[in-house]
């Protein structure tokens, strides 16, 4: 968790160093400058993909609560036909253990299907945990965007020395 914004950073910077390139040999722009535009274009970029992905989901979301109702019918009607084969096959087992199987299947299918409102406080439980990550996840997107830029404007200092470090033979 500490070294993935960096590392998103890094990706980042890499990603815009083409545009930097060509900024600072084309344009004659300083290398701060380019790395300046050329990451906040990238960022930009990257930014509009998740933004259009985003919408694309909310629009199968929306889709999706209309469809709603109807699954729900289906699911408690699929529920009810199941509770029917459960209590035909509990009148099928022997006498001293039908009360116990007619007591548990009802149970189990009794106050507007208790398996629908399990499944039910699932989804919210993990709605709440997703929500819990968003601040964490929006520092370690801050950060990555910042060292994107800072990582981007020393990136020639840095391949050389890496190449210091690493030589080619080993």
């Amino acid at each position: 968790p500490l070294f993935l914004p960096f590392l998103l950073g890094l990706a980042l910077a890499l990603a815009a160093e083409p545009m930097t390139r060509f900024f600072r040999d084309r344009l004659r722009l300083p290398r701060s400058i380019s790395t300046g535009i050329s990451v906040s274009m990238a960022f930009g970029l990257l930014f509009l993909t998740v933004l259009l992905a985003a919408a694309f989901v909310l629009r199968e979301l929306k889709a999706l609560a209309g469809v709603l109702p109807d699954l729900e019918q289906t699911a408690r009607s699929g529920m009810g036909m199941m509770e029917d084969w459960l209590r035909k096959v509990t009148s099928r087992a022997p006498r001293s253990l039908r009360p116990l199987l007619d007591r548990n299947v009802t149970e189990l299918f009794s106050g507007g299907s208790q398996v629908l409102d399990g499944a039910r406080k699932w989804l919210l439980g993990l709605a709440g945990t997703v929500l819990t990550h968003v601040p964490d996840s929006a520092l370690s997107l801050g950060t990555a965007v910042i060292s994107g830029f800072m990582i981007s404007a020393k990136l020639p200092r840095l391949r050389l020395w890496l190449a210091r470090c690493f030589p080619r033979e080993k």
